[in-house]
């Protein structure tokens, strides 16, 4: 399961609950079998108080594998306490399409690039050992983003190269396919790409995991056909819910999937388990003690990441800024910490999916008001106004395909309240005296 799923709990309180039922589990079931706890850690834990890493789109710019690796080990290191085994992350899809709308999950448009850095992030997670690292999970397989449906030369010496280069050279055992189709066919219940290619090409021997009710988009007039579908196309776990495997026993008295093909699917979770070491008698489930979150070398990690991420311009004369400068910042992302998070880190996943504006202190983020008003020379002014929004109607356009809980959060609940005015007129008002306008 998910299991801290956007709520704001503090990384003690969620250790404890997964102590209790992991408790549970081995005194209470036939065969005392630990679960599978697993998160979201693409910037670092989905959780609270975690250090929020810089988006994947800009570690990619950094072109620092060495900073990727030791990203993802104080990722692991952290959320290895809190009890969490395995995780959704990383992104890897080679991105052909500059509109896709979670681009800046993935390190871009680069298949090289994307398997240097994949690699990289399994191998800080996971350090070597899944017995005392945090599984991965190369997603989205195979071409979300674009490429899908590329000739056979791109899409097995391009787009599959990030994933297969994680499962070859630094052993990720979990994959997860995407919302979309490939040559007309669900990629979670498409035999082509997770038997043919996966299993027999790249002999792949690991676990695949659907993409959240991947499973319920398969085509059929029931949970029993999805769930016959996906399962015989070679996908093992149904996330998350299981909403279509619940089906599975009905699926087989119908003869829509064999006994041998349940049990792999059954073999393969087990066998992640096994090399999690969760058979083991001294099982790392979780650590004892307080758990610390955000520690000075996480946050020294993250402003390495950040500021080899920066993208820099041609410098026209504007920098340095001159002293006894009279200095206009305007803009909807100025004061904003929302500007500074991208999905995957708490406070957003927290805001869109719950509702809940756990504010800036979890951690704190720096916002660029307050940067430049700690770096302001003496003598130089600083005016600051919103200006304008990000955008004047709640209408927003977003696609049905994906994730169906993000199509019922569509228009009229993608805004965060600034708390802000937004004046036009004071902004140009402003500007006229201004030296110096960051817009």
């Amino acid at each position: 399961s998910q299991y801290a799923s956007q709520k704001p709990l503090s990384a003690d309180v969620l250790r404890d609950r997964v102590a209790a039922v992991q408790n549970w589990l081995i005194n209470n079931t036939p065969n005392g079998i630990p679960a599978l706890f697993h998160e979201e850690v693409l910037s670092g834990i989905n959780t609270l108080d975690a250090t929020i890493y810089p988006q994947q789109i800009g570690q990619a710019g950094s072109f620092n594998t060495e900073l990727a690796e030791l990203k993802t080990l104080q990722t692991g290191i952290g959320m290895r306490k809190m009890g969490g085994i395995l995780s959704l992350s990383p992104m890897v899809d080679v991105c052909r399409t500059p509109s896709f709308n979670r681009l800046e999950e993935s390190y871009g448009e680069d298949a090289y690039l994307s398997a240097a850095m994949g690699t990289a992030f399994v191998r800080g997670l996971q350090q070597g050992d899944l017995k005392k690292g945090v599984g991965t999970c190369s997603k989205h397989y195979l071409g979300y983003g674009g490429g899908g449906d590329a000739d056979e030369k791109e899409l097995m010496e391009e787009i599959l190269l990030p994933h297969e280069t994680m499962i070859r050279l630094a052993g990720s055992k979990a994959v997860m396919p995407g919302y979309h189709s490939v040559h007309g066919t669900k990629c979670v219940a498409n035999s082509e790409i997770l038997i043919d290619i996966l299993r027999e090409y790249v002999g792949f021997d690991g676990m695949v995991v659907s993409d959240y009710t991947a499973v319920s988009q398969v085509p059929g007039k029931d949970h029993v056909e999805k769930a016959a579908a996906a399962i015989n196309g070679g996908n093992d776990v149904d996330f998350p819910s299981g909403d279509s495997y619940a089906h599975l026993l009905e699926a087989i008295g119908q003869g829509l999937v064999s006994e041998e093909t349940f049990a792999r699917a059954v073999k393969d979770v087990l066998k992640y388990k096994y090399r999690a070491g969760l058979f083991d008698n001294n099982a790392y489930l979780y650590a004892e003690g307080h758990i610390e979150l955000d520690t000075p070398k996480e946050r020294q990690t993250s402003y390495q990441i950040a500021t080899q991420s920066v993208v820099l311009l041609e410098n026209n004369g504007i920098l340095p800024l001159a002293k006894d400068s009279r200095i206009l910042l305007t803009g909807p992302n100025a004061s904003s910490m929302w500007a500074m998070c991208g999905d995957y880190s708490f406070p957003a996943m927290t805001y869109f999916w719950k509702r809940t504006d756990i504010g800036s202190e979890n951690p704190h983020i720096v916002t660029l008001l307050e940067g430049l008003k700690s770096r302001l020379e003496a003598g130089s002014t600083l005016e600051y106004t919103r200006g304008c929004d990000w955008t004047e109607s709640d209408v927003t356009r977003i696609s049905q395909s994906g994730d169906p809980r993000a199509w019922q959060r569509r228009s009229g609940q993608r805004r965060v309240d600034s708390g802000e005015k937004a004046d036009r007129d004071e902004a140009l008002k402003l500007a006229g005296n201004a030296d110096i306008i960051i817009a």
